[in-house]
């Protein structure tokens, strides 16, 4: 934490190096302020949690499907190939995601849990701005 009273300006493009030593972000984005506050304030505009899960290849579009019908984010789901990411606004619906996906014998190879980090911060509130 820093001394009360001082303040110390960082400027950087790696957001991962901000997240880790400040205090208060400010993002801008062309010369324009984007949004400003403390790491975790920021990271709440993308959410809480995102559900990352890795499809057999023959399961990838009942997968999505799936995926679209539990986390009903259609416009927040981001597909790269077999893996797909997707905000969770609430647990209980990774649980309903696994049950479903069992009763309809979809092949899950990989899942995780990852909190936002800047980047995704970024990366959301500027790709409007392209």
């Amino acid at each position: 934490m820093i001394a009360k009273g001082t303040t110390v300006l960082l400027t950087t493009q790696y957001l991962e190096e901000a997240d880790q030593l400040a205090d208060h972000i400010v993002l801008i984005d062309k010369g324009k302020l984007v949004i400003e506050g403390t790491p975790d304030e920021l990271k709440r505009e993308v959410g809480e949690l995102k559900f990352i899960v890795t499809f057999d290849t023959n399961a990838t579009n009942a997968g999505v499907a799936l995926i679209e019908e539990v986390f009903d984010h259609s416009s927040g789901i981001a597909i790269n190939g077999n893996e797909i990411q997707v905000p969770v606004e609430s647990t209980l619906q990774i649980s309903d995601f696994f049950v479903k996906a069992g009763q309809r014998k979809i092949d899950i190879n990989v899942f995780s849990m990852q909190k936002p980090t800047l980047d995704d911060v970024f990366f959301k509130l500027t790709e409007d701005n392209k």
